[in-house]
């Protein structure tokens, strides 16, 4: 019998084996259910684990298993965020600097915002809408984009170095009803279009 949280604990240690992360996963695989699965899938992103996955040249066989437990324990983004919130918690994970300053938000801080956002386009959006946003490189604009990615929103990044028709033509064709801007030169190009 497998011993999966003694795995899972020995993977975030580097003690496991190969044999152990492939019996492991294909166990899940035929008996596993979601929590489970989702435990087992948060080693993923351990720097150890995939080390031993390269080492033993299986990258391609491991990659077609969590494949497959992504696809049974119907894991998403929103798993991952809370997952991470909950390992990581007040760890950063956004730096923003301007100018001579550095302030950092962590983990708890970037999920409390996305869930915020997200929660608010779920109640107030259409299946059909879809979310654009036209801004510089800011934290904003990628809080948004983040929050429509974990709740499943159709979203569309707009560069704002378009041409205002350019800017008429994905504002068209992306069909968005909704647009956030985070800049004048933003709206400057938004009047033009």
């Amino acid at each position: 019998m497998i011993n999966l949280d003694k795995i899972i604990k020995n993977a975030f240690l580097g003690k496991c084996t190969i044999n152990e992360l492939f019996d492991s996963a294909t166990f899940l695989i035929h008996d596993g259910d979601s929590k489970s699965i989702h435990k087992f899938l948060e080693i993923g992103h351990i720097p150890k684990v995939n080390k031993i996955i390269y080492k033993n040249d299986k990258v391609n066989d491991w990659y077609y298993l969590l494949s497959k437990l992504i696809k049974k324990s119907n894991y998403q983004l929103s798993t991952i965020f809370d997952q991470r919130a909950k390992r990581y918690g007040d760890k950063t994970f956004f730096q923003i600097i301007s100018n001579e300053n550095i302030m950092s938000i962590s983990f708890n801080e970037t999920w409390n915002k996305v869930r915020a956002i997200g929660s608010y386009f779920k109640i107030n959006l259409s299946h059909s809408d879809t979310i654009g946003i036209l801004t510089p490189n800011h934290i904003n604009g990628a809080l948004l984009d983040l929050a429509c990615l974990v709740y499943g929103i159709r979203v569309v990044p707009i560069p704002l170095n378009l041409s205002s028709d350019h800017l008429n033509y994905v504002l068209t064709h992306a069909e968005i009803t909704n647009l956030f801007i985070g800049s004048n030169q933003g709206r400057e190009l938004l009047i033009e279009s």
